[in-house]
């Protein structure tokens, strides 16, 4: 079974202004997964301070309620 993106680390790091390779490098996210959490972040306007409260795994059913 394949990791689950972790949205909220993304979010977070994006925020802060760290660039997508430098996020995918520090924490060994795959490049097309970064583009897709962003992506989907930016057409539902979720941004990290918006879902910083919720845990883990509903931010992860907000970017992808099919998976």
């Amino acid at each position: 079974m394949a990791k689950p993106i972790r949205v909220k680390l993304i979010l977070e790091r994006r925020q802060a202004g760290d660039s997508m390779h430098a996020i995918a490098s520090t924490y060994h996210i795959a490049k097309q997964s970064m583009v897709d959490v962003c992506k989907v972040a930016d057409s539902l306007q979720i941004t990290y301070d918006k879902v910083k409260n919720k845990p883990e795994h509903e931010v992860y059913r907000l970017l992808f309620p099919g998976k």
